[in-house]
Parts: structure tokens; sequence; C-alpha cells
């Protein structure tokens, strides 16, 4: 933040990158709980590390959109966005708070199977922030050299992440009973397309 602030001049405009970058690194990360969570824990403790995490990612990002749109007030800019970093931003977090809300609901009714898109909708909505945030990068006046630097550390997180979720199984579950239907298809779609009861049919994820 100390590094934005002298870059920018800032205090307050600093906080919208450190608060976005860091919501965007909760996301990101929130997309691959199912995948690392451990043989040996509950699915409902899964489920709580998820809901944190993008929790989490929500709550930093209100943070950076108070911060930026606050800054406009002070420079007496016009809250209309006038850049696609801005647009980008602006319906991923509409998005966010969309995909938030649908989370919540299900996180209440665990067990019970509704918005199947739900986890379908999660990467794309990542990919608009992502989006947002490489676009909001090369609009500033940092040099050259540190955009190819911060560009090169997010393709990193950003590939990790998808390697993590193409190519590690959902998380194998004692609690094969607690899982939804829903749970039960994303199992089988993903794991080779087992039949209920086989090996296949171990993995789960409701991301």
């Amino acid at each position: 933040m100390l590094w934005v602030s002298v870059e920018f001049g800032s205090v307050l405009f600093s906080v919208h990158p450190v608060m976005m970058s860091s919501s965007c690194v909760c996301m990101l990360s929130g997309l691959t709980v199912y995948r690392i969570g451990g043989v040996t824990t509950p699915l409902g403790t899964i489920r709580k590390r998820h809901a944190f995490v993008m929790g989490s990612a929500a709550v930093l990002a209100v943070v950076g959109v108070c911060a930026i749109l606050a800054n406009k007030n002070r420079l007496g800019k016009s809250w209309a966005p006038g850049t696609i970093h801005a647009l980008l931003g602006l319906i991923g977090i509409g998005l966010m708070m969309m995909q938030v809300s649908v989370g919540a609901i299900k996180f209440i009714n665990a067990g019970i199977s509704m918005h199947s898109w739900h986890g379908v909708v999660g990467p794309m909505i990542a990919a608009v922030f992502a989006c947002a945030a490489c676009t909001g990068l090369w609009e500033t006046s940092t040099a050259f050299s540190g955009k190819l630097i911060l560009s090169m550390i997010s393709t990193c997180l950003i590939v990790t992440v998808t390697v993590i979720r193409f190519r590690i199984p959902f998380m194998r579950t004692q609690e094969h009973g607690e899982l939804t239907t829903e749970e039960r298809q994303f199992q089988r779609a993903y794991a080779g397309g087992g039949s209920k009861g086989s090996s296949a049919a171990e993995f789960a994820d409701d991301l």
C-alpha cells in the first residue's frame, strides 16, 4: 500500500488496488478449497472454509470499491465508469454480490440441492475480476517493468488455480451420505462418469 501511495500520491486511492488484489487472491483460493480440503476433513468444514474465503473476498471488494468512490468524490470525478477497467469492475462486483447471495442461501440450506449453476458461474466471475485487475494495471502510469512483474505474478497465480481446478480431483469425502444430488452429479461428471456407488462417486464439490 505504501508503494502504491508513493506511486500515485494518495493513501485513499492505494486502498483500492490493495483491497481488490486481495479480493482476487481470496476468490481464486476459494475456487480450490474443495480440491485441497483433505481426505479426513468433514464436508461441513470444507463448506465453511469456502464460505469464509469467498465471504472475505466480497468484504475486501466492497472496501476497495468504497475507497475508489471516495477518492473520486475527493477529486470531484463522476462515479460513472469511464474505462474498460471500471466497466469490468462494475460488472464483476454486481456478479459477485449475486454469487455471494446465492452462496449464502446454499450454505444455510446445506444438504438440499438448489441453484446448481452456482458452481459453474463462480470461475467465470473470477475471470471477470482477473480481467478487471489486468486492465487496471495496464491503464496506470506504472513503469513497464513494474507492470510486467505484476502481470507475471498474477499469471502464475491464475495458472496455478486453473491447474488445481482441472487436474486435481474433487475432495474425497468419507461422508458421501451427506452429499446432495447436485454434488453427486458433480462427482460423476468430474471423476470420469462413474456410476453411483463407484469409486468415482467418492469425489464431491458444490463450489
